[in-house]
């Protein structure tokens, strides 16, 4: 019950986040262009298999697997499961990159990778990866 009260709060607090529009739209150029990439994170750059290497060297848990980085966390029950996905999501929303995200009862798998870069790991992969466990329970099995 406690992990539900702590979802429940966490769509609360997401939702006036949204509301106030500090989510900010990225904004055209001088030529009235858009940029693809947002203010967030402009360097998508596609990485190597050494520099994914050093990469998950601060990312313990996460690994690469073709062409994705992924990981599991194990949260406090279902419900911590549900916050957990919560809370990454406004990462996520902010970046406007969107994981595959996996849940079953108590365990979230989540994989990255940068599709419009040919479904490869790239910096932007990392950058979500380090604002996930920003946010991500603390628990081991």
């Amino acid at each position: 019950m406690k992990n539900l009260k702590a979802a429940v709060m966490l769509v609360a607090i997401g939702s006036a986040f949204l509301a106030t529009g500090r989510a900010q739209e990225p904004t055209a150029t001088a030529d009235g262009m858009v940029p693809v990439y947002d203010a967030v994170n402009p360097n998508r750059t596609l990485l190597t298999p050494a520099q994914i290497e050093v990469a998950l060297r601060d990312l313990p848990g996460w690994e690469a697997k073709d062409g994705h980085l992924v990981k599991t966390f194990v949260c406090d029950g279902f419900g911590g499961a549900v916050a957990f996905i919560v809370a990454l999501s406004y990462a996520c929303e902010k970046m406007d990159h969107h994981p595959e995200i996996r849940n079953v009862y108590h365990r979230v798998q989540i994989s990255l990778t940068t599709y419009d870069a040919g479904a490869q790991i790239s910096t932007f992969d990392v950058e979500l990866a380090k604002r996930i466990e920003a946010v991500a329970p603390v628990r081991t099995e």
